[in-house]
């Protein structure tokens, strides 16, 4: 199964440490390699400005070199030397644990949201992983907790600001 996610993300902490991260497009299927890459590339295009695509890379995948090739036959330029592209890797740590340790305390404490012009199967899809969790089907849980990993460096203050920032990820 894929999981491709497009998470907005306030660009500063409240006081509690924690941003307020916004699901705005999201698919969770089972599709075969090209058609997860053409999926991927029309998400990535209908969702305005993406600051960084994050892509898992498991074992040696290639998926990274042919999204960024779809994207760029849409004069999208992504790369890892531009500084738009990120190769998400589990570094060591359990899928659980990954999304344990990124995203249980924010769900908890009200800071993830989604837009309504989500389709709905696909948010149910979605909250099915989490009621199950951690038995079932966790790959679009999966793909969110990258989010952390993409943002552990950016800038954030503590003053409130009003422009929400997007990254996208896709895991398979």
């Amino acid at each position: 199964e894929w999981a491709m996610v497009v998470l907005g993300v306030e660009p500063y902490r409240h006081a509690d440490g924690m941003n307020r991260i916004y699901i705005l497009d999201l698919l969770l299927d089972e599709m075969d390699l090209a058609k997860a890459q053409e999926r991927a590339t029309e998400m990535y295009c209908r969702n305005g400005r993406i600051l960084k695509l994050g892509i898992e890379k498991v074992g040696m995948s290639t998926t990274e070199i042919h999204i960024c090739s779809a994207l760029k036959a849409r004069g999208r330029y992504v790369s890892l030397d531009r500084g738009n592209l990120e190769i998400l890797k589990p570094g060591g740590r359990s899928k659980q644990y990954r999304i344990e340790s990124g995203i249980s305390l924010p769900l908890r404490n009200g800071r993830w949201h989604y837009l309504d012009s989500i389709p709905v199967s696909q948010i149910e899809s979605f909250m099915s992983e989490m009621d199950k969790f951690p038995a079932g089907k966790d790959n679009g849980l999966d793909a969110a907790s990258y989010i952390y990993d993409i943002i552990k460096t950016y800038p954030f203050t503590d003053a409130e600001g009003i422009e929400v920032n997007g990254w996208c990820i896709v895991t398979g």
